[in-house]
């Protein structure tokens, strides 16, 4: 994994493409958020799901455990972080 392919597996998320895929490295570790309007009507436990469910099909676990977290925000929340 790196940042191109986590980018790219971020974009192609299955309820669509986000509005934002911000990723900082670490090291070796990885932090990225999403910003998904798609994530509006649904809870954090269902985001996380869905994102890990899809970057799980399409890395090894071994990649995986370089990823930190994946923060789910919607455009909302997203704004209100950054004021």
């Amino acid at each position: 994994m790196n940042e191109e392919t986590l980018r790219t597996a971020l974009e192609t998320l299955p309820v669509g493409p986000p509005s934002s895929v911000t990723i900082s490295q670490d090291g070796r570790k990885f932090v990225a958020v999403v910003v998904s309007a798609s994530f509006e009507h649904m809870d954090e436990a269902q985001r996380q799901g869905l994102v890990w469910e899809h970057l799980q099909r399409q890395f090894e676990d071994h990649d995986l455990v370089r990823l930190e977290f994946v923060f789910t925000n919607t455009p909302a929340e997203n704004e209100e972080l950054a004021s």
